[in-house]
Parts: C-alpha cells; structure tokens; sequence
C-alpha cells in the first residue's frame, strides 16, 4: 500500500542498493522527497527522473548541494546517509 510508481514530477529511479524514498507535499502542493542510503556498508547514488524536467533544490548535511532544472539528476548517497530534495529553486 506504501510503494508507489510516483509522486509528482518523480517518475523513476535507478540503484543499485536499496534507497527509501519518502515523498511529501504540503498544504500549498509543494513537493518534496527525503532519499536514505539502507545500504550501511556502502556508497551509492540513485538517479532520479523527473520526465519532462522539474526545479530543484538538493540539500544535504551542509546545505544546498545542487540547484536546477532537469529531467534526471544524480544523488551520491554515502552508507546511512540521507538527502532532501525540493520541487523548487532559490534566488539569490
């Protein structure tokens, strides 16, 4: 009943290892997704595909890792490490 195909503009992903994946959105529909590395002996990366493209802002342990619009991003995901995408992007 928890595993779903996708979750607003997220239509696929790639691992090699297993990931949790758990997708938000609030009440002003704004998407979110928190990616968690299960696999606690090794690196990995899951590549995300967004379909026709989406804005994003990848954050992790010391902030904003990558901002931009694409259709597949690359998340590096080191053993029990986490990261939080947002379905949006930040002016500077």
């Amino acid at each position: 009943e928890l595993k779903q195909e996708s979750f607003g503009p997220l239509c696929g992903i790639e691992s090699k290892y297993n990931l949790l994946v758990a997708c938000f959105e609030n009440e002003a529909g704004e998407q979110a997704y928190y990616l968690l590395n299960f696999a606690y002996g090794l690196d990995g990366s899951a590549t995300l595909d967004f379909g026709e493209g989406a804005e994003f802002t990848l954050w992790g342990s010391n902030g904003i890792e990558q901002m931009g619009d694409q259709k597949q991003i690359t998340v590096e995901l080191l053993p029990g490490e986490g990261k939080f995408i947002e379905m949006k992007t930040y002016t500077k």
